[in-house]
């Protein structure tokens, strides 16, 4: 699952041979509550979040630690594989 900052969306933030490509549909989405937000991250296998906000709301909710945040040209974003026991 994918989530951006708002602010970011539609932007293709390149430096050098990295880039994050926020114009594509992966993150075109519909806008939810961070509940629905919360329920759906409990059903996703891979998260990929950009953005200050995004980033933070991962960390708020103990999904990640802060140093797990890398940066693209000042842009936090964090990839996340959730593995879980049944």
């Amino acid at each position: 699952m994918a989530a951006c900052d708002e602010s970011l969306l539609g932007q293709k933030i390149v430096d050098g041979k990295y880039q994050l490509d926020l114009s594509s549909r992966y993150y075109n989405g519909e806008r939810i509550s961070e509940a629905n937000l919360l329920g759906l991250i409990k059903k996703a296998d891979i998260l990929n979040f950009v953005g200050t906000e995004a980033t933070r709301f991962l960390v708020n909710n103990g999904i990640i630690e802060q140093g797990d945040i890398k940066k693209i040209k000042d842009v936090p974003y964090s990839q996340v594989v959730l593995i879980r026991s049944n």
